[in-house]
């Protein structure tokens, strides 16, 4: 049986992953209210260079290398593979990011409207990736506790699937399932600091920004990628992303007090 502990965790991570981009949105749309429209194009654009760059783009070729002979050698070195994962998930997502402000968001590079952005970017990846997985979870544990799992989801997933999540859903505990919208916090978090890193870049004209994104990002999630593949505790993997997200909310507030809505970032030091 799922305990009520666990329904209770998981709904709370939902409430998160759908409810923390909204409810940012709204307060910056409230905030910045004489260019609401630009921060609404703002977060549209951040979900769109989401969803190209990574779901229909990286995820693919991804896909697509991975049945290939190299990539089967270097998934079998730790380092490897998690050096790989990490720094093309920054190229692809930092690269979307340079496109969106440069040739969708160029007449509007403050400081806000990177936020505005950020929140587009992480909103959607918390949707997508945890948001919709989590209600799946919630109602594989009822069909679990009512007793037709097996009937309905289990004996027709492959590759012995539904025991491993059947498995996981059972014998985890409720703090497991609450960590997925912690980690959606301080990932939201990140991407609002990456966006405006990489929009300092376009309103400066220098493409060392771009580069320094793509490298920060690599030092977030390679670290990470090489954690899980060792097993490493989950409490461990996300103090790491806490600490990441920390500093890039140290970076985002530092901004944020050097610059003006009606100031342009090259006054920025």
């Amino acid at each position: 049986m799922i305990s009520i502990f666990k329904f209770v965790a998981m709904a709370v991570t939902i409430l998160i992953c759908f409810g923390l981009p909204i409810f940012l949105g709204y307060t910056m749309e409230k905030k910045y209210k004489f260019k609401a429209k630009l921060i609404t194009k703002g977060i549209v654009v951040g979900v769109m260079v989401f969803v190209i760059s990574q779901l229909v783009l990286r995820s693919n070729i991804l896909n697509f290398l991975s049945k290939t002979q190299w990539y089967g050698e270097m998934a079998r070195n730790p380092i490897l593979i998690s050096l790989f994962l990490g720094l093309t998930a920054g190229i692809f997502e930092e690269v979307g990011r340079y496109i969106g402000f440069r040739y969708f968001m160029k007449n509007s590079l403050n400081w806000e409207d990177g936020v505005a952005f950020g929140i587009g970017h992480g909103g959607v990846e918390a949707i997508l990736l945890v948001g919709f997985t989590y209600i799946n979870n919630i109602i594989y544990s009822i069909m679990i506790n009512l007793g037709v799992y097996d009937t309905l989801v289990g004996s027709k997933l492959p590759n012995g699937l539904g025991e491993q999540l059947y498995d996981q859903l059972v014998n985890s505990q409720s703090t497991d399932f609450l960590v997925g919208g912690i980690e959606r916090i301080f990932a939201i978090t990140i991407q609002i600091a990456l966006s405006i890193v990489v929009l300092y870049g376009v309103r400066k004209k220098n493409f060392l920004y771009l580069l320094l994104a793509i490298l920060l990002h690599g030092v977030v999630d390679s670290p990470l990628v090489y954690m899980m593949i060792k097993g490493v505790s989950i409490m461990w993997c996300e103090a790491f992303v806490f600490v990441c997200a920390l500093a890039g909310l140290l970076f985002i507030f530092k901004t944020r007090k050097n610059s003006d809505s009606k100031v342009t970032v090259e006054n920025i030091n």
